[in-house]
């Protein structure tokens, strides 16, 4: 069965706490097969005026293979893993709040 598109909503309210929706696998995870084509992952975020995505990090087995890229002034961000080795990856999307705060937000992606 070939991969496809995670879609992860992430929120955050005004008190800085943040739930992640969304992954196959929930709460933001992913889990793919290896050569079974791009598993890539559309985070949107929905958050108070003056909050936005300003980085996303990634660590662990794998990681070289994945890159990510902020969009919509800082209100969307893509992860693009093209599956083509196994992963085992944590990624931390850092929210930016209106009074300069960050709040990591992590679930993670792995390729088997």
């Amino acid at each position: 069965m070939p991969n496809g598109q995670h879609n992860v909503g992430l929120t955050v309210d005004a008190s800085d706490q943040y739930q992640l929706a969304g992954g196959n696998q929930g709460n933001g995870k992913g889990q793919n097969a290896v050569g079974q084509g791009a598993g890539p992952v559309q985070i949107t975020l929905d958050a108070p005026a003056g909050y936005r995505i300003a980085s996303v990090v990634l660590s662990g087995t794998g990681v070289g293979q994945i890159r990510f890229q902020v969009a919509g002034s800082g209100q969307s961000a893509v992860i693009t893993n093209p599956c083509r080795e196994p992963a085992d990856v944590d990624y931390t999307v850092n929210v930016t709040s209106s009074n300069g705060a960050t709040i990591p937000c992590h679930p993670k992606i792995v390729n088997t």
